[in-house]
């Protein structure tokens, strides 16, 4: 391919110039100046060699995410539901935490609010038998489009309880905000540990949708 010619030859190019500046150097009768002048040399052709690169293959921008999530009054959703909650239901390593003590839940953020590239995500754990509290922050965010006005946003993230699920757990949030029908649902998985909520029976106003409207 015309991209991976381009850098096979750019990668020829550095060993070459590292072979000459090692020959150069190991050379007895090469004086300070000598090298000198040959070091900035190779210091102007790798400065052109990055505007090169710029040039041909520019960095990609980062996405546009298409879908946009909040509640009903364009803030933030924030979806508390306290331990024992008859509409929640939390699961650790696949299996299910008693219905009468699970554990308090919150999910809390928007994506791509008002369209910008403006992502917020936290759920708190309140705690269980089985499982202790932790806060789980999101750090990355794949926000795809919302067909259907239901969305699937993946990434990573980090907790305060890093023996549970390891530095950099993996999270996927699934946001149902079909009317009348409405569910949240976070899966985050790290540690060899997989922990996963899920609240249904949303009211309307708690959580909105929607694709971004086009400019």
């Amino acid at each position: 391919m015309p991209r991976e010619n381009f850098l096979r030859s750019v990668a020829n190019m550095e060993q070459a110039l590292a072979n000459a500046l090692n020959e150069v150097s190991g050379n007895p009768d090469v004086t300070p100046e000598q090298l000198s002048r040959i070091l900035r040399l190779i210091i102007k052709k790798e400065i052109v060699l990055e505007f090169l690169l710029e040039d041909v293959f520019p960095p990609t921008p980062p996405a546009e995410c298409d879908c946009q999530t909040s509640n009903e009054a364009g803030n933030n959703f924030n979806i508390n539901r306290g331990t024992g909650a008859a509409n929640t239901t939390v699961t650790f390593n696949g299996t299910t935490l008693p219905s009468n003590a699970h554990g308090s839940v919150t999910y809390n953020g928007h994506t791509c609010e008002a369209c910008m590239s403006d992502n917020e995500f936290t759920f708190t754990y309140g705690g269980s038998a089985t499982v202790p509290a932790f806060t789980f922050t999101a750090t990355t965010f794949n926000v795809p489009d919302c067909p259907g006005n239901i969305v699937e946003i993946t990434g990573q993230g980090t907790t305060d309880t890093p023996q549970l699920f390891g530095p950099n757990p993996m999270y996927t949030l699934n946001l149902n905000g079909v009317m009348n029908n409405k569910t949240i649902t976070v899966v985050i998985t790290g540690n060899n540990n997989t922990f996963v909520a899920t609240t249904t029976q949303l009211g309307n106003g708690e959580l909105v949708v929607e694709d971004c409207p086009t400019p």
